[in-house]
């Protein structure tokens, strides 16, 4: 009997699948048997059944009408059989309400179905068993839904590949492009960023339909085409990992404010004026902090996707205004000329091309690279320089020695970082010793470095009318209105070997001979002394331990006039004395970069100590800020008969004879 034959029945006022026949029958039956039972005991038994009392009964009770035989069996059935349906309406809808607690949509009931209908124990068609166990080959029934997709049929595999790829094209709609000014980077959102709980909603999604008992599980399949279930996922995106990559935006965004800086010095023009500045610049600056904020607000709230760079004007620590207050002089050094022309020529020279020369902090200057190499074609001429460690000859660039050694003094007295010096064979006129600072080109170079945080200018000025030669360092000066002297300690003596040995060299003129004297070597140890505004002493800091070696007595003749040793009559000999003249070296450049000197073939150059710890000597020295020159000595022959006399060793310790090596041409020395 189909549902609507079911429905006419009830309203009929017949019971469900049962004939009307019988229900007369019934009723026929239970007359006969009720004869003679009193009204009163079938009205407690109605109410029971939730039956309301026979109207129709108590109008012939009062009619006084005769009651009908087996009334009252008729009446229990029909309270029996109405208490029964009621059972199983209320179980059904439990059952139902149960099946329906995860749908998002109850199904619509129908009062009279409800009550009446069976379950139905057809599955739709293609539908597994919902009593099988759920395993990787199981599917979701018709009218299941995860994002908005049917999934009636998949596999929970099929499914998850479906949610997941809909899911890519979410996250790829998450990328965030920042902008500034006309350009722009897009920071894009990876899937290895990005976390979903595809697979929990999916479980969730395969249990409907598979609930409860088998008729259960059955009705709410076959009911849900009708009324869907629709789940959704939830996607969890994590950018920390762009958060470097932003923060590195930001820094190359940046740009760096450009102090003012001396561009020029012009020791020509008036003392105010020799100082030319340029105007420092203006930064811009990205916040990485802010950037990375807005950035991942972005891609967790999502509003448009774009993010705006912003920048920030950052001013210059250094302006025009505090340049003008850092320099100043810092100190000044000054040494006495000959008055050979070619020599002060070369040293003229050599001043106008340091002079004005800037380096900023933590730059090098270099004699060598800022001079340049000493030809004739750039100026120089030949003037008298130290050969052999032991006499001069005349070179191109001699005399430029007492450019370098006058500037050792300024830099050292200004406490600039000296970073190489060599000293001179022996001790000059122009300068005592430990305060010499020898350079030949390509071998030996006088380097310092700029230790302070702010540009200094080195000058060097001669001055042809008073002989002089002047160093001086402008830049920020010493704290406190200190000064520095430096005193030099002689700390022994080198005995030199005075018996007179006969050298060849073939750069001896013919018929001549020249003379070396003997002379004591000295070791010594310079200091900067630190003093107060006031003048008295702080503290002492070692510059360097220097030793001049001792030179030998020694006759230098050409070859092929013989060995004088030998021959009863000796050509006059030369015997002159070390001028203080020295070889040039550097480059006319003013980079300030440090030409790294080489060794001469057969020699060892070997730099002095850089200035280290602070040592006590025995001896106070005396501070020798200005140094007079003795005059060049000159050649005087010696007379034939004549036997040449080394000059004697200082008393301080008595000369030890030493042997003397003779080479066939010393050839030309590094100094």
């Amino acid at each position: 009997m189909d549902t609507e034959e079911r429905k006419e029945e009830i309203l009929n006022g017949k019971e469900p699948d049962q004939p009307q026949d019988a229900v007369e029958e019934a009723v026929s039956a239970g007359n006969e048997g009720t004869e003679g039972l009193p009204k009163e005991s079938e009205e407690p038994k109605k109410r029971e059944a939730g039956e309301q009392p026979d109207e129709k009964v108590s109008e012939e009770q009062d009619t006084g009408e005769p009651q009908v035989p087996g009334r009252k069996p008729v009446i229990r059935i029909a309270a029996i059989s109405a208490a029964a349906v009621a059972v199983l309406a209320g179980g059904f809808f439990l059952v139902r309400s149960l099946l329906n607690r995860n749908s998002s949509q109850p199904l619509p009931v129908d009062p009279i179905i409800s009550y009446t209908a069976a379950p139905s124990t057809t599955l739709p068609a293609g539908a597994q068993d919902p009593m099988l166990p759920v395993d990787e080959k199981s599917t979701f029934y018709e009218g299941v839904y995860v994002d908005g997709f049917s999934l009636g049929g998949l596999t929970k595999a099929e499914a998850l590949e479906k949610i997941l790829d809909a899911q890519k094209e979410t996250v790829s709609a998450l990328d965030v492009t920042v902008k500034y000014g006309d350009e722009s980077t897009v920071f894009s959102v990876t899937p290895d960023m990005v976390s979903s709980d595809a697979e929990e909603v999916l479980d969730k999604a395969m249990q409907i339909g598979r609930t409860g008992t088998e008729d259960s599980r059955i009705e709410y399949i076959a009911e849900l085409s009708a009324n869907p279930v629709k789940l959704t996922t939830k996607i969890s995106v994590d950018p920390s990992s762009l958060e470097t990559k932003v923060r590195e935006l930001a820094q190359s965004l940046t740009k760096e404010p450009v102090n003012a800086k001396l561009v020029e010095f012009d020791a020509t023009k008036p003392e105010d004026e020799r100082f030319v500045y340029q105007e420092g610049e203006p930064g811009l600056k990205v916040d990485g902090d802010k950037l990375w904020q807005e950035v991942s607000k972005e891609i967790t709230d999502r509003d448009d996707g774009v993010v705006e760079a912003v920048f920030e004007e950052t001013q210059p620590e250094e302006t025009v205004e505090s340049l003008q207050g850092q320099f100043t002089l810092i100190k000044s050094f000054t040494t006495k000329l000959t008055n050979e022309y070619n020599r002060n020529s070369n040293i003229s020279l050599a001043c106008s091309i340091i002079n004005g020369t800037i380096l900023q902090p933590g730059e090098e200057f270099s004699f060598n690279g800022v001079v340049g190499e000493r030809t004739s074609e750039r100026g120089f001429r030949s003037a008298g320089v130290i050969v052999g460690g032991d006499r001069t000859e005349s070179g191109l660039g001699g005399g430029i020695c007492q450019v370098s050694g006058t500037l050792f003094n300024a830099v050292a007295m200004s406490d600039l970082e000296i970073t190489q010096r060599f000293t001179h064979s022996y001790e000059l006129g122009y300068l005592r010793r430990g305060r010499d600072a020898t350079v030949d080109y390509g071998h030996k170079d006088f380097c310092f470095k700029n230790n302070k945080t702010s540009p200094i200018v080195v000058v060097m000025t001669v001055d042809l009318k008073q002989l002089t030669v002047t160093a001086q360092i402008y830049g920020e000066p010493l704290p406190n209105g200190e000064t520095i002297d430096i005193e030099v300690e002689t700390t022994g003596y080198i005995g030199a070997n005075t018996t007179v040995s006969y050298v060849p060299y073939s750069k001896q003129p013919r018929g001549t001979t020249t003379e070396v004297k003997a002379r004591s070597g000295i070791k010594c140890t310079s200091y900067k002394i630190y003093k107060d505004a006031d003048g008295n002493e702080i503290r002492r800091v070692k510059l360097f331990d220097d030793t001049y070696p001792a030179i030998a007595a020694k006759i230098y003749y050409n070859p092929k006039d013989g060995d004088p040793s030998k021959s009863p009559s000796p050509s006059p000999t030369l015997s002159p004395s070390p001028t203080p003249d020295e070889t040039p070296e550097a480059t006319p450049t003013k980079t300030g970069k440090t030409a790294k000197p080489t060794k001469t073939p057969g020699e060892t150059v070997k730099p002095t100590k850089t200035p280290g710890e602070t040592v006590k000597p025995t001896q106070a020295p005396t501070s020798e800020p200005t140094q007079e020159p003795t005059q060049a000595p000159t050649a005087e022959p010696t007379k034939p008969s004549e036997t040449p006399q080394p000059t004697q060793a200082p008393t301080a310790e008595p000369p030890q004879p030493t042997p003397d090596p003779q080479p066939e041409d010393p050839g030309e020395g590094g100094e």
